[in-house]
């Protein structure tokens, strides 16, 4: 037996969830500034290192925020006018929402829900299937870069690097981009391993998409990674370690390289950022709470002011309709 909510019902629903969403980035902030191990209880042993500069580098990082969630959003309007046209601004209210909500919803599946919530419910399930697209392009910018920072990485400082590695990380490399513009075969290809028949209809909308149209995701995935990993080589700065443009292009892509293989859900935690940082900057500087801390305060950066906005733009959306 089918219940219905009456409007009032849906209505209380809906204000519910939005209450929620904010009490809960709220106790986030609050937690990961004041209530761990942070930036603010560790000031007194950072400020030292600051570099003279810092204020200057924040200000810039901040900026680069912009930017960064800016090309998400054209990222975005891309892939979802094949289903429901967007201007640039509800684009960036969508992406806002889904960075809201990816707070207290692991694996990515807050991001992707706060952005469909934008649209008709009608389209929401087709919206879901489209965004996949641009996230893919993403993921192929980040590990792509990544998997050439390794190649770098490999010959450069470890003391045993091997040629087939290297050799690997180029196959790896080469197939990631060719299942990239080869989607429809990747499609074809899953559909006959497993059944989705439920999915069918969804995954199709893939097909929609050309190589000039993938090309171009591809290119604002890669600006939007140069984005981020200029704010990382900034934020390193600010804390005192300096390094090349080249070594900073590698430490950086194995950091993200790593950072992508790990699910989020587990990136959440401070400990396991900051480690990363420290292990591949050991090679260029001896200061560790420096490392550990960068990575921190560029995701409280990049999560703080796009999180807010999209709680404040949730309340002009209905998620129960």
């Amino acid at each position: 037996m089918r219940v219905s909510l009456s409007q009032q019902n849906k209505n209380y629903l809906n204000w519910l969830l939005k209450l929620a969403i904010t009490a809960f980035i709220a106790w986030a902030i609050y937690k990961q500034l004041f209530a761990e191990d942070n930036i603010v209880e560790h000031y007194d042993e950072l400020k030292d290192s600051f570099s003279k500069h810092w204020i200057w580098l924040l200000a810039i990082t901040f900026v680069l925020m912009f930017a960064n969630w800016s090309i998400e959003a054209l990222k975005w309007q891309q892939v979802i006018k094949k289903v429901e046209p967007q201007n640039f601004f509800n684009s960036l209210k969508a992406v806002c929402i889904g960075v809201a909500l990816g707070w207290f919803v692991p694996y990515r599946i807050g991001e992707f829900a706060g952005r469909v919530f934008f649209l008709k419910k009608i389209n929401r399930y087709k919206g879901a299937a489209v965004t996949v697209v641009g996230s893919y392009s993403q993921i192929v910018a980040t590990v792509g870069v990544g998997l050439l920072a390794f190649i770098i990485y490999n010959h450069t400082y470890l003391p045993n690097g091997h040629f087939i590695y290297s050799a690997l990380a180029l196959v790896a490399l080469a197939v990631l981009i060719i299942m990239y513009f080869k989607l429809s075969a990747v499609k074809n290809v899953l559909f006959k391993i497993f059944t989705f028949k439920k999915l069918k209809n969804l995954v199709d909308l893939w097909d929609l998409f050309s190589f000039k149209e993938l090309l171009k995701l591809l290119i604002l995935s890669v600006l939007r990674y140069c984005t981020f990993a200029l704010q990382f080589y900034l934020v390193f700065n600010i804390f005192g370690i300096s390094m090349t443009f080249l070594d900073g292009f590698t430490i950086i892509g194995m950091i993200f390289l790593v950072q992508s293989i790990i699910p989020d859900f587990f990136l959440l935690k401070i400990g396991i950022r900051g480690s990363l940082a420290v292990f591949f900057t050991a090679v260029v500087t001896s200061n560790k709470l420096g490392a550990e801390i960068a990575p921190y305060l560029l995701w409280l950066i990049n999560l703080i002011i796009p999180a807010i906005a999209g709680a404040l733009f949730a309340y002009r959306i209905r998620f129960i309709k």
